[in-house]
C-alpha cells in the first residue's frame, strides 16, 4: 500500500502540489544532503540485514546497488554515492530514501515490517 512519496523538495513544489490535489498522494520532502542520507542509509541496512526488506530480483534496483559506493565525511557519517562507477544510483537512492521515510513514520501501532517482509 503507498503511504506517500519521499521526494527531493528542490523543483517540486508544482508537481507535488498537482499529485496531491489529483490523487491524493502526500508528498514527503526528503533532501539527499548528508544529514538526511546518513541516517536513510542506516535505515535501510538494518531493514535489509534484519530481513524485513527483500529484494525481489529487480535490475534496475540490482543495477544500481552494485554501482552504489558507501563514503563517510570526518564524522564518520556515511552515504551512497557512486564514485568509481559509471553507473546510475538513482534506484538505490530512492530505495533509501523510501525506507527511511517510512522509518520516521512508524508508530506505536507498528511498522508496515512487522506484517512481513516487504519486497524491493
Amino acid at each position: 500500500k503507498l503511504v506517500e512519496i519521499a521526494a527531493v523538495p528542490w523543483h517540486m513544489a508544482e508537481f507535488a502540489k498537482r499529485l496531491e490535489l489529483e490523487d491524493g498522494l502526500p508528498i514527503v520532502g526528503h533532501s539527499q544532503g548528508i544529514g538526511t542520507m546518513g541516517p536513510a542509509l542506516q535505515a535501510f541496512e538494518q531493514a535489509f540485514l534484519s530481513g524485513k526488506i527483500v529484494h525481489n530480483g529487480d535490475p534496475v534496483l540490482e543495477a544500481c546497488l552494485a554501482n552504489s559506493r558507501t563514503k563517510a565525511d570526518d564524522n564518520g557519517n556515511r552515504r551512497l554515492t557512486k564514485t568509481g562507477s559509471r553507473g546510475l544510483i538513482d534506484a538505490a537512492i530512492a530505495a533509501l530514501m523510501a525506507v527511511h521515510s517510512y522509518s520516521l513514520g512508524v508508530t506505536d501501532e507498528g511498522s508496515v515490517y512487522d506484517q512481513g517482509n516487504v519486497i524491493l
